[in-house]
C-alpha cells in the first residue's frame, strides 16, 4: 500500500514522468523526409533545395509526419531541428514540418535567418502557398510552392500580397460601376421627361 501511495505521489509531483517519451525519427534524407509516403517522387524538390544550398549555403529540410499526438508542433520542430543539426554552425536552416493527421504545418527558422523570414511571413507562406494545395490533396505541389516562397523570402524577393489593397480596389470598382449605372438611369429618366414635355407641347399646338 505504501509503495502504491509513493508512486502516485511521484506522478503528482513530477507530471513529466507520467508522459510518454517523445521519439524523434532518424533523418532518411538530407532535404525531404516523408514518413507517410504521401508525396511520391520528391527528386525534383530535393534537387531544387540542394541547388539552393550550394548557391547560398542556407539549408532547407521538409519533413512530413502522421501525428504528434499531444506534443505541440512548434516544440517538436525546434527539437527535431536541433537533433538533425539543420543549418549547422551558422544556424541558417529552415525546417518545414507537416503533420497530416493533426492538420498542422510549422516552419522553424534558424536564428541566422530570422531577419529575412519573420513569423508573419511564415504564416503568409503557409496560408497562401501551402494550405490551398493541401486542401485539394496536392501535398507535393503545396510543398514545392512553399519551398519556392521561402527561397524568395530568404533572398528578399518574396512579396506579401496586401489583402487590404485588393479589397480597396474591389470596393472602388464596385462604387465606380454603381455611379455609372446611376448616371445612366438618371439620364434616361431625364430624357423621357423631356420627350414627354415635347409631346405635350405638340398636342397643345395642334
Amino acid at each position: 500500500m505504501k509503495k502504491i501511495f509513493f508512486l502516485i505521489l511521484i506522478f503528482i509531483l513530477f507530471p513529466s514522468l507520467s508522459k510518454a517519451q517523445i521519439s524523434y525519427p532518424e533523418k532518411k534524407n538530407e532535404y525531404v523526409n516523408d514518413f507517410t509516403d504521401i508525396l511520391g517522387d520528391t527528386s525534383f524538390l530535393e534537387k531544387e533545395i540542394e541547388k539552393f544550398e550550394i548557391n547560398t549555403s542556407h539549408k532547407i529540410n521538409i519533413t512530413v509526419l502522421n501525428t504528434l499526438e499531444d506534443t505541440s508542433i512548434d516544440e517538436y520542430a525546434n527539437k527535431l531541428y536541433d537533433k538533425w543539426k539543420i543549418g549547422k554552425d551558422r544556424d541558417n536552416g529552415i525546417l518545414i514540418l507537416v503533420c497530416l493527421q493533426d492538420k498542422k504545418i510549422y516552419i522553424k527558422v534558424g536564428y541566422g535567418l530570422l531577419s529575412s523570414i519573420s513569423p508573419e511571413i511564415n504564416q503568409v507562406i503557409i496560408n497562401n502557398e501551402i494550405s490551398p494545395s493541401f486542401q485539394e490533396g496536392m501535398y507535393l505541389e503545396g510543398l514545392e510552392k512553399g519551398n519556392r516562397a521561402i527561397m524568395s523570402a530568404i533572398l528578399g524577393e518574396y512579396k506579401v500580397k496586401d489583402s487590404n489593397n485588393n479589397y480597396s480596389s474591389i470596393v472602388f470598382i464596385v462604387i465606380l460601376i454603381s455611379v455609372f449605372i446611376f448616371l445612366f438611369i438618371f439620364s434616361n429618366i431625364k430624357m423621357k421627361k423631356k420627350r414627354t414635355k415635347n409631346n405635350l407641347k405638340k398636342i397643345r399646338n395642334i
